[in-house]
């Protein structure tokens, strides 16, 4: 005669997740945010931002006091800054086969040194050349690229 298992036993109700049998469990309302001398604050996050920065005097509120940023630099500027790297890497290897997570130090134009990740940008100027424009392809093979 073969023996009967017990049924399985339920599943347990976690008191985080409580059955809810239809309805939707109400989450608690959050209080306002404000100023700090109680006004209420304005309605997106930029105003938010904004009246917080006039606050505290400053217009962007990631910079420091005293504290002078550099200036951007363009993307023209970013390329022939990458090509003057692989020049370098160049007269240094004899060839433009970079690996992937090679990084380039040169000195810039300011006598600053720079650290340029020369592999990752080489390997997607090798995926972009159907994009590139022709200048670029030029200057890339007057260096010694090779596309394939």
């Amino acid at each position: 005669m073969a023996t009967r298992l017990p049924p399985h036993p339920p599943a347990p109700r976690h008191r985080r997740n409580p059955p809810h049998h239809g309805r939707q469990r109400r989450t608690p309302r959050r209080r306002p945010r404000t100023l700090g001398d109680g006004a209420a604050p304005p309605v997106g996050q930029a105003q938010w931002r904004s009246a917080m920065d006039a606050r505290s005097g400053s217009r962007n509120p990631t910079r420091q006091r005293g504290r002078e940023t550099k200036p951007r630099t363009s993307q023209a500027d970013k390329w022939a800054l990458h090509l003057t790297a692989a020049q370098q890497y160049y007269e240094r290897e004899g060839h433009l086969q970079v690996p992937r997570k090679h990084v380039e130090r040169i000195v810039g134009e300011d006598q600053e040194e720079q650290e340029l990740r020369l592999g990752a940008w080489v390997g997607n100027q090798r995926s972009r050349a159907a994009t590139l424009s022709p200048e670029r392809t030029e200057q890339l093979s007057a260096v010694g690229m090779r596309w394939t």
